[in-house]
């Protein structure tokens, strides 16, 4: 079962990056951003996440400065992004975790470790799941993962990828059968695909790129 989903997800990979181009993640962020971003990008647009990203960066030096600081003044800088004292108190609270553990507020030791210690680690920090852990795996650490968002998670349900009935059990199956070298661009092209065509409801059929193997091909 996981050898024929790791054939469809490379076949899927290589339609859509046909249609959207394939992605190479040239981001620049250290672990501990990106972790910091993707949990501003919870509950939220991207646009507003960024927004409210740097607001933050813009407010404070550094992360040792957002530490030392009041969860208010952190929310208040944050505000714009939703969620914001929730999200705060979550910052807050990974910064002091990471500097308890490791005597700095850097993640960069994580590159080190074996995928499954390094996913359960960031697991364990405040307001971090699975998706948000899966993202900073592979975006900033150069691990194996596959996040799955909404968009994804139909996607993938709907083509027939997987039958799973939560977004988590989705980003099980698939970062467990995804080859690393096509995790991060068929992720990304996962989530343009679902916003652009595979809509939650009246999906964009006619010309799909995936659609000689999506077995909805032609839904309503």
């Amino acid at each position: 079962m996981k050898e024929a989903l790791t054939e469809n997800l490379v076949k899927l990979d290589k339609k859509l990056a046909k249609a959207y181009g394939a992605k190479v993640n040239d981001r620049r962020e250290d672990a501990v951003t990106s972790l910091v971003h993707t949990i501003l990008s919870q509950n939220t647009t991207d646009r507003t996440s960024d927004r409210a990203f740097e607001s933050l960066l813009v407010t404070f030096g550094g992360w040792e400065d957002v530490l030392a600081s009041e969860a208010s003044r952190i929310s208040e800088s944050i505000r714009q992004g939703g969620l914001a004292d929730q999200k705060a108190a979550s910052i807050k609270a990974v910064l002091q975790k990471i500097k308890d553990d490791f005597g700095r507020i850097s993640l960069e030791h994580l590159k080190a470790r074996p995928d499954e210690e390094a996913m359960e680690y960031l697991m364990s920090l405040k307001g971090v799941g699975p998706k948000t852990a899966a993202c900073t795996m592979l975006f900033a650490l150069g691990k194996k993962a596959f996040p799955v968002d909404t968009h994804v998670h139909r996607v993938a349900n709907r083509i027939g990828l997987v039958t799973t009935k939560s977004p988590d059990e989705s980003q099980r199956l698939l970062t467990q059968a995804a080859p690393f070298s096509i995790c991060y661009s068929l992720h990304v092209n996962m989530i343009q695909h679902g916003r652009q065509r595979c809509h939650s409801r009246g999906p964009v059929c006619a010309g799909c790129p995936a659609q000689d193997v999506c077995k909805s091909a032609g839904v309503s």
